[in-house]
């Protein structure tokens, strides 16, 4: 076996590696820094005209309410429910759920520009792309605004960032259950906020298109079951209470928004 050629394949496995340290370390300080910047805005000055509602309907629940029979919400649930089980561990405050989502918004920055720098094809290049995309994503100041809030904006940015990463590695993978993930993660989003509905389908077409292990029916099937499995306490609290439930989360929102 040729020395130099077994030299060249591994400079060559070096070179591709998806995460190289010294690169990987300074994208991560740059994304450290825009967490931290985020974190501060979100503990500090940020704030929606609106973030109340959602805060208030937060505390209710964690009171005992029940949502949308013991009082109007206009909005899917799950964001409330998620910053009421941050606030039945850290507190009920504001900061608490600020916090919660300054976790979500972060982490879906990540995500994001992991995604950039592993998969970008030019080695050499790849710590540009991720300076970038930490730039282009975390420094985008719709992201630092609204992100950090009590509102679902938070959610619908991770949700869909997972489902997407998912999805990336459920075509080429034998087996259904990232599949089924995928699906949770994407529907779950629409139960965040209805404003992210269209994450679901979008996914779901990209995988059939290019799907290349096994078969499309099946992921199919476990992508609906995944994205029914989220909306299944929205169903049990239907059967006592449907039409409530429909006007809060469809009817009011189709007619009055």
């Amino acid at each position: 076996m040729n020395p130099a050629g077994l030299e060249r394949e591994s400079s060559s496995q070096e070179s591709l590696e998806p995460r190289p340290r010294r690169q990987y370390a300074i994208v991560c300080a740059a994304l450290a820094l825009t967490a931290a910047i985020i974190a501060i805005y979100g503990e500090t000055n940020a704030c929606a005209f609106d973030e109340g509602f959602h805060l208030l309907a937060a505390q209710l629940v964690k009171q005992g309410r029940r949502l949308y029979v013991d009082f109007f919400f206009p909005q899917a649930p799950l964001n409330v429910w998620w910053n009421t089980a941050w606030m039945m561990v850290f507190g009920d405050t504001w900061r608490t759920a600020h916090a919660a989502a300054i976790v979500a918004t972060v982490t879906a920055v990540f995500l994001s520009v992991d995604f950039a720098f592993t998969r970008f094809r030019v080695p050499t290049w790849r710590l540009a792309v991720g300076l970038a995309a930490v730039a282009l994503i975390g420094g985008n100041w719709l992201l630092v605004e609204f992100g950090p809030i009590g509102q679902a904006y938070a959610l619908c940015l991770l949700l869909p960032v997972i489902a997407f990463r998912l999805a990336v590695r459920a075509v080429s993978r034998p087996g259904v259950l990232l599949t089924f993930l995928c699906g949770f993660a994407a529907s779950a989003a629409a139960e965040a906020s209805l404003l992210a509905v269209a994450a679901a389908p979008v996914v779901l077409l990209w995988i059939l298109v290019h799907n290349r292990v096994g078969s499309r029916l099946a992921r199919f099937c476990a992508f609906v079951a995944g994205a029914v499995t989220p909306w299944i306490p929205v169903l049990w609290m239907s059967a006592s209470a449907s039409s409530t439930i429909t006007f809060s989360t469809g009817a009011w929102n189709g007619k009055a928004r």
